[in-house]
């Protein structure tokens, strides 16, 4: 699959504006499995295996894709990734921290760093001067992280080089919880893992009130 055939999955409910949601993405071998707020939205078998192009994640994007477009707009909290493929009990049930190969519960910075609770290092930077730790609104821990992004542009995210190997025997998962505030026709990126700076990897984007899309090169 190329990242031009993305696939485009319709959340009946919707997105409400101004409330969080839950978005978990699970891989294994050639199966995508896409959660929102809880329920299973989606599954995907492609021919081949997805991690076998992502042996080695070198950057982490939150909220816009690795070439710095698809900026979103609102609220990002509690950003997990997990060295294994999470079931639906465990989807639902995400205080199971074992095995999270990076943290961000974006409570705190420092110096515009947040820290990685896996690694206990502040390895994660916030870039641009709408990009930071809010304590008005969250929906995990004390705090969240508050993007400003406008007509797609991506001034404001948060970058990590914090790198480490997946697993294609164990699959990989994700997790982020989202609030946005001013939700389009835009699309809007809440994750991308990449192997370099500059190109578009694994992600998930929203779009409009009731869209959420999976891309992959």
């Amino acid at each position: 699959m190329s990242v031009q055939n993305i696939n485009t999955y319709t959340y009946s409910p919707g997105f409400q504006i101004g409330q969080y949601h839950n978005a978990v993405l699970c891989i294994s071998g050639n199966v995508q499995s896409l959660y929102l707020d809880g329920n299973l939205i989606a599954t995907k078998t492609g021919t081949s295996n997805v991690l076998a192009n992502y042996s080695t994640i070198n950057q982490i994007l939150i909220g816009c894709a690795g070439d710095q477009s698809s900026g979103f707009s609102g609220y990002l909290d509690d950003f997990r990734m997990y060295n294994y493929t999470l079931n639906q009990s465990q989807v639902s049930n995400l205080y199971l921290n074992r095995n999270i190969v990076a943290y961000y519960p974006f409570d705190t910075s420092l110096n515009s760093q947040t820290p990685n609770y896996t690694t206990l290092t502040y390895d994660a930077n916030l870039v641009g001067n709408g990009a930071t730790i809010s304590t008005s609104t969250y929906q995990v821990g004390n705090g969240s992280l508050q993007l400003t992004n406008t007509n797609g542009t991506s001034p404001n995210y948060i970058t990590s080089s914090s790198g480490f190997s997946t697993s294609v025997t164990n699959g990989l998962s994700v997790s982020l919880w989202f609030k946005a505030t001013g939700v389009s026709s835009t699309r809007m990126r809440l994750f991308d893992l990449c192997t370099a700076l500059g190109s578009q990897g694994l992600s998930v984007d929203i779009s409009g009130t009731n869209q959420i899309l999976v891309g992959y090169k």
